[in-house]
């Protein structure tokens, strides 16, 4: 999603295997995602993602508030009343800017950060280097490329300008998000005029259906609400054409959102009495044309000595509550658990007329085994797993991932593996898997964790068909294979990805920051690299 909006602001994942629902025809064009190989081919496949804390618009100076209240800058300098200078900075106006572990381009990358974001520089004088005329160092390692898709003048444009925009880094949710019925995406504030000629092409805004019944998983959180354009203006948009990152196109219509593709936004804005939405990558897209998502209050729980393991997670739709009777039998309460929630067991079961009732710690009350997936204390660890070493445990039969440091478990939820099911197993190479919408069995580590990506089964730089925006929490294991956030669906627990573990943003954010490696403040993006360190290992099993 470079070209475009959403697309420009943020790097691009060469896969389709994340994209969920799609049709046989986008299956195809995803069954063949971009491999690993050279470190440009790495780099293109892996992204970037969210932004820095850079509250104050464009300003080598800005600072960020910590949790005590008090500003500190970026160097890491207290400040109270009088902001502190910050140490100068490098930033990003290009769609993703690598940081290689020495300035070569021959290396592989090792993080990234985003358009608007800048990273601490170690040394103010470039460096010599390979595949670049300018290197600089920056902390808390590496080198970055002064290749014209970096500044050093965090003032200028088009950095001022994508400074303005960047996610909250505080939230699960770091933009608003919406479904595209097909919409143009402006370069500049359009006059009725141009509105008038552009949109002649698409549907009348009357002819846009708002009640509907979701034709696909991507569709299931959006909403037929009205977007109130109550945000401030942004500071650009009183000029003329709004400012661009390299390569991208000019014009009042720069690109176009198509239908069933999911955009990413900062704020809603009123001009002349409708509302647009102002993109990370500066564009405007009529509010109108597209449905807001709902976002998800769904979240895991925390495992603790007061909800230790086992526990029961209900899927897909509410479960009956049951009682023992005297003589043994069982009979329903009348009430339920609710969907997406989880009930505590004692480990007792009860076989009873060819069914198993599992004892809850509800006084009294029993739920079927088969209308929960149960999460337990694992029996030994996965091959290789060390007994103090966290890892993640995800069962595609279960629809369950949970955190493990060693046996201990930290953290339990439902997620949703790929729509395919459990992979047969001729399924082996990233091909088959994703044709198949199967996420792949085995052990392995996080190899690259980015804060947010854009998603496409295309494989051009520039997709014109088909992008998820911005997709929050993302963390890689197996090239295209990641668990990320989905902000376009809530039926976690139920199979439902083209290969990827969908998690509630809320859930994907915990995670993110639980798992290795640790991704320093100012990056969007870090490698699982022994100079960054190992990451957390993935057992996904049945």
């Amino acid at each position: 999603m470079r070209p475009i909006l959403l697309l420009a602001a943020m790097p691009l994942l060469w896969v389709a295997a994340c994209s969920g629902d799609r049709s046989s025809s986008q299956r195809q064009s995803a069954a063949a995602p971009r491999p690993t190989v050279d470190p440009g081919a790495h780099a293109k496949s892996l992204d970037a993602g969210v932004g820095e804390a850079n509250p104050t618009v464009g300003d080598a100076s800005a600072s960020a508030t910590g949790a005590d209240g008090a500003a500190t800058a970026a160097d890491g300098a207290a400040t109270v009343g009088e902001r502190a200078v910050s140490r100068p900075r490098i930033g990003s106006i290009g769609r993703v800017t690598w940081i290689y572990p020495r300035p070569s381009r021959k290396s592989e990358p090792i993080g990234s950060i985003r358009p608007g974001t800048a990273v601490t520089l170690r040394a103010t004088e470039p460096l010599q280097g390979e595949g670049c005329p300018r290197w600089y160092e920056v902390e808390p390692r590496g080198f970055v490329c002064f290749d014209g898709k970096a500044t050093l003048d965090l003032d200028k444009e088009p950095f001022k300008a994508l400074a303005s925009l960047v996610p909250d880094r505080t939230s699960a949710f770091p933009y608003r998000y919406a479904y595209s019925t097909g919409a143009p995406m402006y370069g500049r504030v359009p006059d009725a005029d141009q509105q008038a000629r552009i949109e002649r092409g698409y549907r009348r805004l009357d002819k846009i259906p708002r009640h509907h019944k979701p034709r696909s998983g991507h569709e299931e959180l959006a909403t037929d609400d009205t977007i109130a354009g109550a945000d401030p203006n942004p500071y650009f948009a009183s000029s003329g054409e709004f400012p661009r990152m390299p390569g991208q196109r000019a014009g009042t219509l720069r690109w176009e959102i198509p239908e069933g593709a999911m955009l990413s936004y900062r704020s809603a804005i009123d001009v002349g009495g409708r509302v647009f939405l102002v993109s990370p990558d500066l564009s405007l897209v009529s509010a109108d044309r597209v449905r807001p998502f709902r976002p998800s209050s769904f979240r895991g729980l925390e495992l603790t000595a007061e909800t230790p393991l086992p526990i029961g997670w209900i899927r897909k739709e509410a479960k009956a509550k049951y009682r023992k009777a005297d003589d043994g039998s069982f009979a329903p309460t009348g009430d339920h658990w609710p969907v997406r929630t989880w009930v505590g067991l004692t480990g007792q079961k009860v076989e009873k007329g060819g069914t198993t009732w599992l004892e809850t710690r509800d006084q009294g009350l029993f739920i079927k085994a088969s209308d929960v997936s149960v999460v337990d204390l694992p029996g030994q660890l996965p091959f290789s797993v060390a007994p103090d070493e966290k890892w993640i445990d995800a069962s595609i039969d279960k629809g369950t991932l949970t955190l493990y440091v060693g046996s201990k478990p930290v953290f339990s939820t439902l997620m949703s593996p790929g729509a395919g099911g459990v992979p047969p197993a001729t399924a082996k190479t990233n091909e088959e898997l994703v044709k198949g919408s199967h996420t792949p069995l085995g052990i392995y580590r996080i190899n690259y964790k980015v804060r947010e990506t854009t998603m496409t089964p295309e494989k051009t730089p520039f997709p014109e068909k088909s992008w998820i925006a911005d997709v929050p929490y993302t963390l890689y294991f197996r090239m295209p294979f990641a668990i990320h956030g989905a902000y376009w669906h809530e039926d976690f627990g139920q199979p439902k990805s083209g290969g990827c573990i969908n998690l509630s943003p809320i859930d994907a954010r915990y995670v993110f920051d639980w798992v290795e490696p640790k991704i320093p403040d100012e990056w969007s993006g870090v490698s699982g690299a022994p100079a960054t360190g190992l990451g957390t290992k993935v057992f996904i099993h049945r």
